[in-house]
């Protein structure tokens, strides 16, 4: 194995987070001429339906999850600029507002590393945690090993998320390749039309989603 893949493995290894993967970028991303791979890491975190509100769900998301995560994309970045390889980390926020979309797909990214799949509820699902997880891409111009791609068996018949949405906005189906967003979820009515969040993340289909514990665990 190249010295820089085994040395980068080895600081991915050492993160404190729930799993990291490696996908290819693919050839129709704008991306894909300067950076070939992107790695994908996963911070699990617990929050219980019975401790739910909107306020606190928020903060916990925004202060104490994004932080922690910055804090391991921090050392990826102090080794790949210290091996002195190109790399891109690709924002959380909107690239475009109107579209709701962002400038890569950190979900689409995680579920090509095999490290879960798209729920009912339109957030990636991890065995051992569920949608409760926070995402971070790093695309890197280095060739890296590609995660084995794992098959899930989806959600099912589980509808706890589309039973659960106060907007309504959760569609019953399954994803699969191909499917589109807007098959799955109204996200414009997500975004915040409910006036008791006063603007704050709503975040109850992460919190009521089964899947996570030890009979997940992989």
């Amino acid at each position: 194995m190249d010295k820089k893949v085994d040395s980068l493995i080895k600081i991915l290894d050492s993160l404190a987070i729930y799993k990291w993967g490696i996908s290819s970028v693919p050839k129709s991303n704008k991306f894909y001429h300067d950076y070939s791979y992107a790695i994908s890491l996963i911070l699990n975190y617990d929050y219980d339906l019975e401790d739910y509100n909107p306020r606190d769900f928020h903060d916990f998301l925004i202060f104490n999850i994004r932080d922690e995560l910055k804090s391991s994309i921090g050392i990826v970045e102090d080794h790949l600029k210290e091996e002195g390889i190109d790399y891109y980390v690709v924002s959380n926020m909107q690239k475009d507002k109107k579209l709701a979309i962002g400038e890569y797909s950190h979900k689409m990214a995680a579920v090509r590393a095999g490290l879960g799949w798209i729920g009912k509820n339109a957030l990636l699902i991890t065995k051992g945690y569920g949608p409760r997880v926070r995402l971070a891409t790093i695309l890197v111009n280095l060739d890296l090993p590609v995660s084995k791609k794992v098959d899930y068996d989806g959600c099912g018949s589980c509808n706890l998320c589309v039973n659960i949405c106060p907007t309504n906005c959760i569609v019953d189906v399954n994803w699969s390749n191909g499917l589109k967003r807007e098959d799955k979820i109204n996200i414009f009515n997500c975004i915040d039309k409910n006036e008791s969040r006063e603007g704050h993340i709503c975040g109850l289909c992460l919190v009521v989603c089964p899947v996570g514990g030890e009979k997940w665990l992989i």
